[in-house]
């Protein structure tokens, strides 16, 4: 008895749909993370920036942000690529020692956005408002 050989029907087609769609997902995921993760790298560097003015602050400013320190604040900021720069809230003349002392910073903060449009992949860029307060005891 002679056995034959015989190839199983399926469709390969159909296994290669399945991995392209996976592979086209797996690019969204990646793409959607990348846009994130480039406004939390945007986000903590306004912290980084918030955190120095803040030392200053406390440290040899007499507990408050001058005028000159808060103008350097913003082109700070600025050149960074963040608009809209308001330091309402924040501690603008002296406090005595043991005081508390305010800095508080709302900017606009411009992101990109990954988005579907039918088959059309496209970037658009959207603008949002953030705020860092931070505060501390004042130790002139």
């Amino acid at each position: 008895m002679k056995r034959e050989l015989k190839k199983k029907k399926g469709f390969v087609l159909h296994h290669i749909v399945i991995i392209i769609m996976g592979i086209l997902m797996f690019l969204f995921v990646g793409v959607s993370f990348m846009g994130e993760a480039q406004s939390l790298d945007k986000y903590l560097i306004a912290n980084r920036i918030a955190g120095n003015y803040m030392k200053k602050m406390d440290s040899y400013g007499n507990g408050y942000l001058s005028e000159d320190k808060a103008s350097k604040l913003v082109s700070d900021f600025q050149s960074n690529g963040f608009t809209n720069i308001d330091l309402t809230g924040t501690t603008m003349s002296e406090v005595d020692n043991g005081g508390d002392i305010y800095l508080d910073i709302k900017f606009d903060q411009t992101i990109k956005q990954f988005s579907f449009d039918g088959l059309k992949l496209s970037f658009q860029s959207k603008t949002v408002r953030s705020e860092i307060a931070i505060s501390d005891t004042s130790k002139n």
